[in-house]
Parts: C-alpha cells; structure tokens; sequence
C-alpha cells in the first residue's frame, strides 16, 4: 500500500490541474498553522480517499506545515498508515474539541454540510483566518432551499470566496475531486 500512495503522490504531483490548485491555495492560505483534514474515509478501500490524501500530502508539503486527519471509519491499520506518511491523528470536531488553530486550512473531501457548518461556527469570531478546501458553498446554497440550508453556512455566504478546484469531467480525477 506505502508504494501504491507513493506512486498516487507522484502522479498527482505531475498533474497540471494539482499545480494550479496548490498554487491558487498557497495563495489563498500564505501560512497556516496546520492543515486539519476531516471525512477522508477509508484510505485501504475508497480509491478516492486514497487520491484525496495523496493531494493532502502534497498541500502540506506546499503549505510547509504538518497534517492531521480524522475520519471516524479509519482502523487502527489506517491511522498507523496515516502516521508512516506523517499524517497526525485529528480530534472529531463536537463538544470538547480543541481549540482551533488561529491559521487554520481545512481538508474535507466530500463532507456533509452538517461538519462545514460546525467548522464554521468553531471559527466564527475569526472566519478570515479561515480556509476550506472541499465543497463548494454556492453550490449547497443552489441545491438548498429555505430551512434545508444550515444557517451557519447561509450567513458566511456573503463573506466567502470561492476558487474553483474541480478537475473537470473528462479528468480521471473527477470522483475523487469534483465541486472542490
């Protein structure tokens, strides 16, 4: 498996849609204290959480920070897989939860608005030192109507910017990566 992800990293490393995106983050997160990574799932069977966290990899090393990751799905054999590429392990986000870190960049790969909506309220006395890397909230708030869209989300839509990430539909790497 260590060889397989080494392989994904490399490749991953090559493409030009992972140059832009590292550069447009690099941009958008200059100096983040850690970058926080939630809902991964299972790096031995989901092929795109293997993608994603090979892109992990690849963000921290140009973010010049280490990483951690959380997913409650992950097996010991994971995390320890996880800890050999120097992935920390992450602390679910509810109650009792550390503090954040002041310059934080968020990793959630496909994640439920439910874990968007609890970043931002953990955040919400300094949204601008926040950054995400995952769905796009302008297209929750185009699926969402009324009561359906969490109103976390709702009230920092005015103050969010969006970069695009998405590697297109003819991309092998649309699955693991698309409305990012």
């Amino acid at each position: 498996w260590d060889a397989d992800q080494a392989a994904r990293v490399a490749a991953l490393e090559k493409s030009a849609w992972c140059g832009r995106a590292l550069d447009a983050l690099v941009r958008a997160a200059p100096a983040p204290d850690r970058v926080v990574c939630c809902g991964l799932g299972s790096i031995f069977e989901s092929r795109n959480a293997q993608w994603q966290l090979a892109f992990l990899e690849l963000v921290s090393r140009a973010c010049g920070v280490g990483a951690e990751a959380y997913d409650p799905i992950l097996c010991a054999a994971e995390r320890d897989a996880l800890r050999r590429l120097g992935v920390g392990a992450g602390a679910p986000l509810g109650a009792g939860a550390p503090p954040p870190p002041p310059r934080a960049l968020y990793f959630m790969p496909h994640c439920p608005m439910a874990l968007y909506a609890e970043v931002l309220r953990r955040h919400a006395p300094r949204l601008d030192g926040l950054v995400i890397v995952g769905n796009s909230f302008a297209s929750y708030a185009a699926r969402k109507i009324g009561d359906d869209m969490d109103a976390d989300i709702a009230a920092a839509l005015a103050r969010v910017v969006e970069v695009a990430a998405d590697p297109g539909r003819d991309s092998d790497l649309e699955r693991p990566f698309n409305d990012m």
